[in-house]
């Protein structure tokens, strides 16, 4: 369209800033969202820490019937940092580096994933009371509902317990047809100088290059399908879809004889919404992309850094779907 201006929105950090893990964060409305004034429904967030980053990427559902879907997605990655925040926060000492860390992350990510479930309902909960003030009264009954997610019941009388199902039941619909207007996927990473630890629920990437190697540090969901888990099911359903892992980074010469070096040492790793990957014609030329950015490592991706918004504005442009993209950019 002559004279349409590209809206965008745009998250850095200085490229010499002197912290372990770099960051920076890009995002553009979908062209065809833009030609008729919508914004995007995509959302992302890095919190930078002094040894670990921490960054998130969701991407609202399309469909019109998720009207709040652009609020979900914000409200998936300001809960989701927060958890791994608040994780950091215990857990990090200078004494150990981020061996303690490590461990805590490895042994309780299902914890991580409650949290962010619960603190995902009660967020988008309390926006629709907002919205909606004639559900005011069920403010105290919902939140309460939402704190017992995944506690098991302790043992009632069966009067009781057929009460409490049948309110739990009634409290779940509501928090169901709540959800759906703000559906989401979202991709969730922490990146210290020795461990990255993934989590996420629908499509979008997370990716690692290594020289000449792109590797998914979670499966990829398959190319332009319109089928996507969701952070909005039902609380166990979305528990089960989620994905997780936490992958040690390989320090110093690749000794492959010894079996627990992992050979992983990310030149960078991309986070991204699906607008990126399916504005390719296929995977492979996909790959090739990432490879060439990677040719950028030596000068610290400064030319990257500096064309990146121009470049997905671009490509959102001349795209098949032409898709929200947004992504997050993690190097040392």
């Amino acid at each position: 369209m002559t004279g349409t201006t590209m809206a965008t929105q745009s998250k850095t950090s200085s490229i010499s800033e002197p912290i372990g893990i770099h960051a920076f964060s890009r995002s553009a409305v979908g062209y065809k969202k833009l030609r008729q004034g919508k914004l995007s429904e995509d959302s992302s967030k890095v919190v930078r820490l002094k040894r670990t980053t921490i960054c998130a990427v969701a991407d609202g559902h399309g469909d019109p019937r998720c009207k709040y879907s652009g609020d979900g997605a914000r409200y998936a990655v300001e809960t989701a940092c927060e958890v791994l925040r608040t994780v950091y926060e215990t857990c990090y000492t200078e004494a150990k580096g981020d061996y303690s860390l490590y461990e805590f992350c490895a042994n309780n990510r299902e914890s991580f994933i409650e949290q962010i479930i619960r603190g995902w309902n009660k967020s988008i909960f309390l926006d629709y009371l907002g919205k909606n003030p004639a559900y005011a009264h069920e403010k105290e009954g919902m939140l309460n509902y939402l704190d017992r997610l995944f506690h098991p019941v302790g043992k009632l009388s069966s009067e009781d317990a057929r009460a409490l199902f049948a309110e739990q039941d009634r409290l779940e619909e509501l928090r169901r047809k709540i959800a759906h207007l703000y559906g989401t996927t979202l991709n969730l990473v922490m990146e210290t100088d020795n461990f990255v630890l993934c989590i996420g629920i629908g499509d979008g990437d997370i990716i690692s290059v290594q020289g000449k190697e792109v590797s998914w540090l979670l499966p990829p969901a398959e190319q332009f399908s319109t089928k996507t888990e969701s952070l909005c099911w039902q609380p166990q359903k979305a528990f089960d879809a989620f994905r997780s892992v936490i992958i040690r980074k390989t320090k110093g010469k690749r000794r492959r004889s010894k079996l627990f070096d992992t050979g992983i040492h990310p030149d960078y790793i991309l986070v991204s919404s699906d607008g990126l990957r399916n504005s390719f014609v296929d995977v492979d030329h996909f790959g090739q992309k990432l490879i060439e950015i990677n040719g950028e490592k030596e000068e610290g991706y400064k030319s990257f850094y500096g064309i990146s918004q121009s470049w997905i504005e671009q490509l959102t442009k001349d795209s098949l779907y032409q898709d929200d993209i947004t992504f997050v950019f993690l190097y040392e």
